[in-house]
Order: C-alpha cells, then sequence, then structure tokens
C-alpha cells in the first residue's frame, strides 16, 4: 500500500481492495468523517474499536518564555483534537 494522504487516494485504495462501488465507499468515508467533526464539535469522543479514540482536549492558558527576546508571553487557552490509539492497532504496528 502506498501513501494515502487524501480521502481519495483512501478511497481508490478501498475500491481497488473491495468489490464495492466507488460511490458507496466515496459516500460511507464522507459520513465517517462528517460524524467525527460533529462528535469532536460537540466535544463527545468518537471511538472505533480497533483503531481509537478522537476527542477533544482543552489546553490551560500558560506563560512562556521568547527565545529571541527573553520576554513572557501569554499563551492564551485553546481546544485541541487528541487522538489515543487502541492497544490492538499498537501490537499490530510492532
Amino acid at each position: 500500500m502506498s501513501s494515502i494522504k487524501k480521502t481519495n487516494d483512501l478511497t481508490q485504495y478501498l475500491y481497488e481492495t473491495s468489490n464495492k462501488p466507488k460511490k458507496e465507499i466515496s459516500k460511507a468515508l464522507f459520513f465517517v468523517f462528517q460524524q467525527l467533526l460533529l462528535a469532536v464539535i460537540k466535544k463527545n469522543s468518537f471511538k472505533i474499536v480497533g483503531f481509537g479514540e478522537f476527542r477533544l482536549n482543552e489546553r490551560k492558558e500558560r506563560s512562556v518564555l521568547h527565545p529571541a527576546t527573553q520576554k513572557r508571553a501569554k499563551v492564551p487557552k485553546r481546544n485541541i483534537i487528541f487522538c489515543k490509539f487502541s492497544k490492538s492497532l499498537y501490537l499490530d504496528i510492532k
């Protein structure tokens, strides 16, 4: 399997390795990514069994030292998408 960088690449790969129509595969992928996005926006988690869990984490406001000016700067709080991969995926990679 070559490197997959876009959803079109993933759709093409799934089309070549399965007997499903390309349009059906594309709709299914769009639905999965749409549900993942909606779950993260609502601050819920999105879990794919055997792959991992996606959730929104809030990073606290913090103070950092600017390396060039040596002045303190505040980094505001922000939300990040966090992914915790499943143990079975880690074992498959090893």
